[in-house]
C-alpha cells in the first residue's frame, strides 16, 4: 500500500494571523477560495508524494540525519502574499522571514530524499503558510485591496524545534495530515 508524505513544520497560528485569516474569509467570502484548516497550518519543507511503506523508515532515517545538524530556531510570519498559476491567483499565504534557515534545510532535506529515489524538485524553495487556495477570483481589485491591507504586518514569531514526516490522506472535506514521526531539531 502506497501513503502520501511530507515534511514539515507544524505551525500554530496566533491570535494576529488568524484575526487576518478570518477577515480575508469574510472580505473573499464570493471569490472560490477553499480555506485551510486552522489546524492543518504548516510550512513544507518537502513534498514527497506516494511512496510504499516499505520505503518509509529509510525516509525517518535520512530526515534524522538532517534534523540532528539544526538547533531550534525562530522564524517570523509577517504580510501575507499570492502566487499566481497562468497569470491568476493560486495560493493565498502568510510570508515567512528565515528563508536561509529554511532554505538550507530543505536543501538537505531535498538532497537526502533525492538518495532514495524521491523526486529532487530544481524549484526554488519559498517557504510560506498557505491559508487558502484559489479556485476563482469574482472580484480581482477587491482581492488585491484584501491581501495588500496585511503587506508588512507582523504576525508572530514562532519557535521552530520539531519537524514532522506526515501522511497527507485526501479527503473531499479537505486532507487529513497524520503524523507518521516527530524529529526534534538538536
Amino acid at each position: 500500500m502506497k501513503k502520501r508524505l511530507f515534511v514539515a513544520f507544524k505551525i500554530k497560528a496566533g491570535i494576529e494571523l488568524e484575526d487576518a485569516y478570518f477577515a480575508l474569509k469574510e472580505q473573499l467570502y464570493d471569490s472560490g477560495i477553499k480555506w485551510v484548516d486552522l489546524n492543518n497550518m504548516h510550512i513544507t519543507l518537502k513534498f514527497i508524494g506516494e511512496v510504499k511503506e516499505e520505503a518509509i523508515s529509510a525516509i525517518i532515517n535520512e530526515v534524522s540525519e538532517v534534523v540532528k545538524g539544526f538547533s531550534p530556531f525562530k522564524i517570523k510570519i509577517e504580510g501575507i502574499g499570492y502566487f499566481k498559476k497562468y497569470n491568476s491567483p493560486s495560493v493565498i499565504f502568510a510570508k515567512i522571514d528565515a528563508e536561509k534557515t529554511l532554505g538550507y534545510f530543505a536543501s538537505l532535506i531535498n538532497e537526502k530524499l533525492a538518495t532514495l529515489g524521491v523526486f529532487m524538485s530544481n524549484k526554488d524553495f519559498k517557504p510560506h503558510l498557505t491559508l487558502g487556495r484559489v479556485k476563482r477570483v469574482k472580484d480581482y481589485p477587491t482581492f488585491v485591496d484584501a491581501i495588500h491591507q496585511f503587506k508588512g504586518k507582523h504576525f508572530q514569531e514562532e519557535k521552530i524545534a520539531e519537524v514532522i514526516l506526515y501522511e497527507s490522506i485526501l479527503q473531499p472535506i479537505g486532507p487529513i495530515y497524520k503524523p507518521i514521526e516527530k524529529f526534534t531539531l538538536g
